[in-house]
């Protein structure tokens, strides 16, 4: 049995090589890792990555401990074949940080984004009890945003992507490309479960949403 390169993993299931049909640039794919390795400790991301800080198209949305875990789980995912997602793209900035990551190691892949671009629908009774995401009531038509917002800031990147216009209800049941990374933040029940089927369907062998 061939072990893990961590030495804190020694006895690992290494993932099946099959898993990575290729070396992506700037990536080192030759030291063995496992699924532990996989799921994107602090202290497996490529080391180019430790000085790659919260881009400025993220400053006031995401912590840099939310970036850190992010752009980690995000570039080990990425080695799978597949393209990336985010639900609920909003102004479109988490999306394009995901893209600028990937770009910053040498990865090119397509994103999607999934929004109504109306801002939320009217809650349910299974969504929270409250009414709230914190102190924000989910009130509905909140996190509206034009499309235009998105496709401005997604276009600073230079990067092929993809907008599904609609409800989830309506885009995601056609979706059917293949994914290795998607990121969820719609906020409420019905919305999370679409994307989680979407992902379900269309998710790689080992890939993260």
């Amino acid at each position: 049995m061939h072990n893990c390169a961590h030495p804190q993993h020694q006895g690992g299931t290494l993932l099946p090589a099959e898993a990575f049909p290729a070396n992506p640039a700037r990536l080192d794919m030759r030291s063995p890792f496992c699924a532990r390795c996989f799921v994107g400790g602090e202290d497996h991301i490529p080391g180019e990555l430790y000085h790659y800080q919260v881009p400025d198209v993220l400053y006031g949305l995401l912590s840099p401990e939310g970036f850190r875990h992010l752009r980690t789980v995000l570039v080990w995912s990425a080695r799978l074949s597949g393209d990336i997602a985010e639900f609920g793209v909003f102004e479109g900035k988490t999306l394009c940080a995901m893209m600028q990551v990937l770009q910053y190691v040498g990865i090119r892949k397509t994103a999607h984004g999934f929004d109504s671009f109306l801002g939320l629908p009217q809650a349910t009774q299974r969504d929270s009890p409250s009414g709230t995401e914190g102190d924000i009531p989910l009130v509905e038509g909140l996190y509206a945003a034009p499309r235009v917002v998105s496709q401005g800031v997604l276009d600073t990147t230079g990067g092929h992507y993809v907008l599904h216009d609609g409800w989830l209800h309506d885009t995601c049941p056609a979706f059917d490309v293949p994914l290795c990374f998607a990121s969820i933040n719609v906020d409420l029940y019905d919305a999370t479960c679409c994307a989680l089927e979407a992902c379900g369907r269309c998710m790689v062998p080992w890939g993260c949403a």
